[in-house]
């Protein structure tokens, strides 16, 4: 059955081959659908470009996680394997470059990862909303509701926040409104407002590099814990280096008074026409700097932990 604006129609097909295309073709459409959102985050509402070959390229292991979608704690580990393999191939230098070509309209001449980040990411916001929306009856949608809840949760603890991210954002759709509408009088979820509150924040002019304290406090929690797999949430540093890259003048210009900030006009070209009177601005640069630190220490700490169970491995000794 499927449901839109009110209307409803029936399918039958002769057989599942038949219905799992059917499925397939809907879910594409759902996947290339702009987000309405207006609290999504600027750069999330972005999406890949449609193409046949690349469309759906997690549609089997998201068929697969649906199969243990009732087993919402073994579902965010199989999420955090793929995506803590996925982050650990994308360099600090690719987060950088993406922001640039973002803000200055340039397309990546090379294959950046990122957008392979950027692909998942909407691939499974989708698959979340689809899982909700899919079911038949209302009881039915809040079985789905909480495993998802609880799988998210799962990722924050396990400290996949990248994951978390996903399914939060596709519990937050526009697509959903009517059922949270349904449940707005009768149930509050702070699970969710947290989740939310905590991965959504605003780049303010008085503070570029402003992040929710409980995400910070859980990402060094993770990075302290050695066998855990942290994946941090891409958009908080696409959105922390635009802040810095668009916020922070590039040059300064010394004269007799001490030296002044040149605020730059516009945000396309990253350098000020101040002449040979112009100093290199070395707070953008330390800026900058802390975001690639912090990425680096997140990899840092996959490489380590790798270390550590190839060593293992290497001194096990059978009995």
């Amino acid at each position: 059955m499927l449901e839109f604006r009110g209307s409803r129609w029936t399918f039958s097909v002769p057989n599942d081959g038949l219905l799992r295309d059917i499925g397939r073709a809907l879910w594409a459409i759902l996947q290339n659908e702009p987000s309405r959102d207006a609290r999504a985050p600027s750069l999330l509402k972005r999406v890949v470009p449609h193409h046949p070959s690349c469309s759906l390229l997690y549609y089997k292991e998201l068929e697969d996680l649906q199969k243990i979608l009732h087993f919402p704690e073994q579902l965010a580990l199989s999420m955090t394997e793929t995506e803590h393999k996925l982050f650990s191939q994308v360099s600090a230098i690719a987060y950088i470059r993406y922001t640039t070509c973002d803000l200055t309209g340039s397309e990546v001449l090379h294959q950046n990862d990122i957008q392979d980040l950027l692909q998942r990411f909407n691939e499974v916001r989708c698959w979340v909303t689809h899982l909700v929306v899919s079911q038949p009856t209302d009881e039915d949608r809040r079985g789905v509701l909480s495993c998802l809840l609880r799988a998210a949760q799962t990722c924050w603890n396990l400290g996949n926040f990248h994951g978390a991210a996903q399914l939060v954002a596709g519990l937050r759709s526009e697509k959903l409104r009517p059922f949270w509408a349904s449940l707005a009088e009768k149930e509050d979820i702070p699970v969710l407002d947290f989740l939310f509150s905590v991965l959504e924040y605003d780049v303010t002019p008085k503070s570029h590099d402003a992040i929710n304290p409980h995400y910070t406090a859980a990402l060094q929690r993770a990075l302290a814990i050695k066998q855990c797999k942290v994946v941090p949430f891409f958009g908080v540093i696409l959105r922390r280096l635009r802040g810095i890259l668009t916020q922070c003048p590039s040059l300064a210009v010394v004269r007799e008074t001490p030296a002044e900030v040149i605020s730059e006009p516009s945000c396309e070209n990253f350098s000020s026409p101040l002449g040979v009177g112009g100093l290199i601005n070395m707070e953008k640069l330390r800026q900058v700097q802390l975001v690639v630190d912090e990425i680096q220490a997140c990899q840092n700490h996959a490489t380590e932990q790798q270390g550590h169970l190839n060593s293992k491995l290497n001194n096990f000794e059978f009995p």
